[in-house]
């Protein structure tokens, strides 16, 4: 399966284009009632668990262009460090 990561609203527009794929989308009405903190932590259990299922990640960005501070940017470095590496600049495999 596909794990679509980019900035939003693009990764969403992507994941909805293409087969067999994940992406993280929470409700606004929920995401605005979450703090930073609790945000991050779905996130990260997001990341996780399409590591654990061995996903594929596809990028709706290039991951070197992300914007600095972004969550984009959070989630490629919280890849990387959990030793996820680009196959190619829009593809990374577990």
């Amino acid at each position: 399966m596909n794990t679509v990561l980019g900035h939003y609203p693009v990764y969403l527009t992507l994941a909805n284009k293409l087969r067999y794929t994940s992406c993280f989308d929470i409700p606004t009405r929920i995401w605005n009632r979450m703090s930073k903190g609790a945000r991050w932590a779905a996130n990260v259990q997001f990341l996780d668990q399409a590591v654990t299922d061995n996903n594929c990640f596809v990028f709706s960005s290039h991951p070197d262009l992300a914007r600095p501070g972004s969550s984009f940017q959070r989630e490629i470095r919280y890849l990387n460090s959990r030793g996820i590496r680009f196959q190619s600049p829009m593809r990374a495999f577990v």
